[in-house]
């Protein structure tokens, strides 16, 4: 058996199996984006054992903390489709790791290939970085980027973003004014390099665009990038133009913003204003820090105005519309995208209860009125020990998501008929919910999910048209995983395809976390991988 060197996290091309790739794309977007995040890619830590035809590793430097990430990502993995097993347990001295190593094997890809994974300890990005967050600035730069060069084509790359990084960072494009012709359109095209606001740091650059064919009168546009992110978020993006780790750590999310910024949506305004031939102010906003997290899902958009300060529209068919660049971005494996807090059963304050949450879930079509004694009856007063009040509580959400379960049963049941109506008002209602937690029905919001070198576009408000007649047919799952922090069982609803390797559709699951020394409970809306199987709903950039 040949010698196993501990990986530096540095990249080495090997040869992968049939079917592999999926399994280290999952693992990288673990690792480098979803979770856990560190500062280098996974991919050279993927090593061939000769002595061991079809054993693969996946080097990560060994912590027993990172343990439960890695298993929970290895459970979506399966229930994706892409890992046929995953069974987590410890291999200690395994002559195919290093000594002392715990692992887990796997078996992945249509031809059943045996993988062997060691974990380890699991380095941040430099300064703690959160790569999710990175990722905004990431794409306002990537749009920035094709609005400024429209003029000489082609397409927008990942170079390109870099190069806009080391600009910002040596301060390039900081501090200019309108002059001349432009200075009709106000203060407000002034930039300025990094400064602090609140906790974070923000940055605004303003850049000259020309419109085309203009030599007499010539007009510019102004193009205003603007970026807000955390101290750390903001120095790991900044210092991406010139450091090469922070480039290896944001390489998926580098080529899917120019992937997103090349495509059709983008382009057919950079053509309107490049065209036009009268002033823009163009704005490419990471809203971040400026951005209310409150009342909004957009975490990206593209503003244009004319010199009188008015939205820029243009005409679409017999419509006028204004700019539709407006993005919930997700990056890596994150599936979540809609979320309530609490266990309250009504509205508190700003925080949503149970009866709202499945109400705006799923209409009429569930009524949960029903519940709402027995819950709160079965959370029992702030009585007794700290203990016994986690697992009354534990038990009612429990005992809710399985009659709410239940219900979304019956209404799922195969026939024609009256089955049928009921089925398709579900669904309706359903199609309903979804948007309004993923979109929060604002005009033009989509949610674009940067993986594996890509922007996926979620269309959720085809939803209603996909499902008008009651089709496909869907089951309904529920489950009980542990939880730590609850100690015991938390729920988990997914609404799936038939069959016992049906993939899962929406998932709707608790997670305890402690929250000043006590377990709060989140409730997640997440996606499955079975919507890539509805035509037109998960696309490339349009």
């Amino acid at each position: 058996m040949a010698q196993i060197p501990q990986s530096t996290g540095m990249i080495q091309g090997v040869s992968k199996p049939e079917g592999f790739a999926k399994y280290i794309e999952g693992v990288h977007e673990l690792f480098n984006q979803g979770e856990i995040k560190i500062g280098t890619s996974l991919d050279g830590q993927v090593e061939k054992i000769p002595a061991r035809t079809g054993d693969y590793i996946v080097y990560v430097n060994l912590s027993s903390s990172n343990v439960k990430a890695l298993s929970n990502w290895s459970e979506k993995a399966a229930d994706a489709g892409t890992a046929r097993r995953v069974s987590a347990r410890p291999r200690r001295g395994s002559r195919a790791l290093p000594a002392g190593a715990i692992g887990f094997e796997a078996t992945v890809g249509p031809g059943g290939e045996k993988i062997i994974v060691p974990f380890g300890e699991i380095r941040k990005p430099t300064g703690g970085a959160n790569l999710g967050d990175v990722a905004e600035g990431v794409m306002a730069i990537a749009l920035a980027c094709r609005f400024k060069d429209y003029r000489h084509g082609g397409n927008v790359t990942s170079d390109d973003i870099l190069a806009v990084c080391k600009k910002l960072k040596s301060g390039l494009g900081m501090g200019v004014t309108k002059t001349g012709v432009n200075a009709n359109a106000g203060s407000k095209a002034r930039g300025f390099a990094v400064k602090n606001r609140g906790k974070g740091k923000e940055i605004q650059a303003i850049f000259q665009t020309p419109n085309y064919g203009m030599v007499d009168d010539y007009v510019d546009d102004d193009l205003c990038l603007y970026i807000g992110l955390s101290a750390a978020n903001m120095k790991f993006l900044l210092d991406a133009g010139d450091k090469k780790p922070n480039q290896i750590a944001m390489k998926n999310m580098l080529a899917g913003s120019a992937a997103y910024a090349n495509g059709d949506k983008v382009k057919k305004w950079a053509h309107e204003v490049y065209n036009n031939r009268r002033y823009d102010f163009i704005e490419c906003r990471a809203v971040g820090l400026a951005g209310s997290a409150k009342g909004t899902k957009v975490d990206v958009e593209v503003n244009i105005t004319d010199d009188e300060g008015e939205p820029r529209t243009i005409m679409v068919g017999n419509k006028r519309m204004g700019v539709d660049i407006k993005i919930s971005l997700k990056h890596g494996g994150v599936e979540q995208f809609g979320q309530k807090g609490g266990t309250d059963w009504e509205n508190s304050g700003r925080t949503m209860g149970y009866e709202k949450y499945f109400n705006t879930l799923f209409g009429d079509s569930i009524s949960v009125s029903s519940y709402g004694a027995a819950f709160k009856e079965a959370k029992g007063p702030k009585t007794g020990s700290k203990s016994s009040q986690n697992f009354r509580i534990r038990n009612a959400v429990g005992g809710l998501y399985q009659s709410v379960a239940k219900d979304i049963q019956t209404q799922l049941k195969e026939g024609g008929g009256e089955r049928k109506r009921a089925r398709t008002k579900f669904y309706q209602n359903l199609a309903k919910g979804i948007i309004d937690f993923a979109t929060l029905n604002q005009e033009f919001v989509h949610l674009v999910q940067l993986t594996a070198n890509e922007a996926r576009i979620y269309n959720f408000e085809k939803l209603p048209l996909i499902w008008a007649d009651g089709e496909p047919l869907y089951e309904v799952e529920y489950k009980t995983y542990d939880s730590k922090v609850a100690k015991g069982p938390l729920p988990k609803i997914t609404i799936k395809e038939p069959g016992t390797t049906g993939k899962s559709l929406f998932v709707f699951r608790v997670k305890a976390e402690t929250v000043k020394g006590q377990p709060y409970y989140r409730n997640y809306i997440e996606k499955g991988s079975a919507l890539k199987n509805l035509k037109d709903f998960v696309t490339g950039p349009n």
